[in-house]
């Protein structure tokens, strides 16, 4: 079932992973899921978290979350909503921990 921020993360078997955040990357991945999605295709999602970050935890530069990390950010009351899949925020948990923020 489709979600809003869902991730197709395969299609038929075959991965739709991008090596880069290179244009020829993305190329490629288009490619693949150009050739893969038809009626009845076999589609895998991935299933999709979020993670509150307090006002005391965001970083500088929200928008390299969402740029390098693929994540939906969404500022609320409480600090920083992320969302997004689970690789994708540990990913970037990892990223803050070991940055200034």
């Amino acid at each position: 079932r489709f979600e809003v921020g869902s991730t197709i993360v395969a299609i038929n078997g075959v991965p739709l992973c991008q090596e880069d955040a290179s244009d020829d990357a993305l190329g490629h991945v288009e490619d693949l899921f150009g050739e893969g999605f038809y009626d009845k295709a076999v589609v895998r999602l991935m299933a999709q978290e979020e993670k509150l970050l307090g006002w005391t935890e965001m970083p500088k530069d929200v928008d390299t979350l969402s740029d390098d990390f693929c994540l939906i950010t969404e500022f609320c009351p409480k600090g920083l909503l992320l969302y997004g899949p689970s690789c994708a925020l540990d990913a970037a948990t990892k990223h803050l921990e070991q940055s200034d923020r």
